[in-house]
């Protein structure tokens, strides 16, 4: 899993530290911060989407395959929105930013892009419950078998009382 992860984030990461290193030879300019704040804001949506990515493909075996094909070809492009979103919101707080934008200009865009984060975030929920619950209830037999009292109680807890069937 740690070599799929660097696969996919060291390219992003190279490509960031390398503007961010050519960013110090440059002298201070709005261009300058503008182009250090995006690519801040790409990488950190890279880095949501691949964390997200390595996370379900423990689940790519079996009769989950079908769950975790659907979220990696459909939720990836969202997951990058909404992790851009929060990051040009943490981004606009910082002091160069308001200092340049102004502190009510840049209170707004952090509130603004925080906020459409939080909306996508829910709608991506909504839309991606399915395969999600695909793979959190579908679990193997002897998964199920060797469960602990402990564990089922947990899970029956968080399921709001539902039966370990996951019918949530």
């Amino acid at each position: 899993m740690a070599v799929h992860f660097l696969r996919r984030m060291l390219p992003w990461a190279l490509s960031f530290a390398i503007t961010l290193g050519i960013g110090q030879v440059l002298p201070d300019s709005p261009g300058r911060t503008l182009v250090l704040v995006v690519a801040y804001i790409c990488v950190c949506g890279r880095a949501l989407s691949v964390v997200f990515e390595t996370v379900i493909a423990f689940f790519s075996r079996g009769h989950r395959f079908t769950a975790v094909q659907l979220l990696q070809q459909r939720a990836l492009r969202g997951l990058f929105v909404i992790g851009a979103l929060i990051a040009l919101g943490d981004a606009v707080n910082s002091s160069r930013l308001v200092e340049m934008l102004g502190s009510e200009l840049s209170s707004l865009v952090s509130v603004l892009s925080n906020m459409l984060a939080a909306l996508f975030a829910a709608r991506f929920i909504i839309k991606f419950k399915r395969p999600v619950r695909h793979l959190i209830c579908n679990r193997p037999f002897k998964q199920r078998r060797d469960a602990s009292t402990a564990v089922e109680m947990i899970r029956s807890l968080v399921g709001s009382g539902t039966s370990p069937r996951c019918y949530w």
